[in-house]
């Protein structure tokens, strides 16, 4: 499992553990935009992003909640 942070379009932006980038997108659309499906669903999928944090990211120790 890593951290990733996914952006789905311009108003969701968060933290998603996951095995990979498509499975961190395909759960965050799936908690955020329950329900979504069709072309809307292929739309979201596309415009969204993910990117894997790592831990010289950061300055110093940092805790995320």
């Amino acid at each position: 499992m890593h951290l990733y942070r996914v952006v789905i379009g311009t108003y969701y932006l968060g933290l998603v553990a996951a095995h990979s980038e498509e499975e961190a997108i395909d759960t965050a659309i799936h908690n955020v935009l329950p329900g979504l499906r069709g072309e809307r669903l292929a739309y979201e999928r596309e415009v969204a992003s993910a990117e894997l944090i790592k831990a010289s990211m950061f300055d110093k120790p940092t805790m995320i909640i």
